[in-house]
C-alpha cells in the first residue's frame, strides 16, 4: 500500500513537470509568434507608407504634391503630407510610432526617402528593417535589412 502511494505521488510529480515544460514551450512559441507578426505588420506598413510617399512625389506642388525635375528628390518631404503628426525626433529626423502598426524613422534627402522600421520603444539606431525609395514608380523601392 506504502508502494503504490509513492507510486502515485511520483505520477503526480511527473505530469505537474510535464505540463510545466509544456507552459514554458507555449509562452516562447507565442512570443516567436508575436514577434513575426509585428515584423509582418511592419512590412506591410512600411509599403503603404512608400506608395503614399510616391503618390506626393508625383502630385504638382501646385496641389500639395513634391514633383520637381529630379524623381528621387524627397528633400522636401515632411511626415505631415502623408497625414501623419510625429511623435518625436531624434535630432531633426523624425519618427513617427503607429499604434499597432510599428515605429518609423524618416529620412529625406535630395536623392530618396529612407524609411526605417524602429523597435517597439522608438529607440535611435534599433531599425533593423528600412524601405529606400528612389522615385515614383514600382521599381524605384527597395529593402535595407541588418
Amino acid at each position: 500500500e506504502e508502494a503504490m502511494g509513492q507510486q502515485q505521488l511520483l505520477l503526480l510529480v511527473l505530469g505537474i513537470v510535464l505540463v510545466g515544460v509544456a507552459v514554458v514551450i507555449a509562452i516562447e512559441d507565442f512570443d516567436i509568434k508575436r514577434k513575426q507578426a509585428r515584423s509582418d505588420g511592419e512590412h506591410v506598413k512600411m509599403v503603404d507608407l512608400a506608395s503614399m510617399a510616391q503618390a506626393w512625389k508625383a502630385r504638382p506642388a501646385l496641389m500639395g504634391g513634391g514633383l520637381s525635375n529630379n524623381p528621387a528628390d524627397f528633400s522636401a518631404f515632411k511626415v505631415e503630407v502623408l497625414g501623419l503628426k510625429p511623435t518625436g525626433t531624434h535630432g531633426r529626423i523624425a519618427y513617427v510610432d503607429i499604434p499597432g502598426a510599428g515605429c518609423f524613422k524618416f529620412f529625406p534627402s535630395n536623392s530618396e526617402l529612407r524609411i526605417n522600421a524602429l523597435n517597439e520603444t522608438c529607440t535611435q539606431g534599433s531599425w533593423t528593417k528600412g524601405i529606400i525609395i528612389k522615385g515614383t514608380r514600382p521599381e524605384d523601392i527597395s529593402w535595407d535589412y541588418r
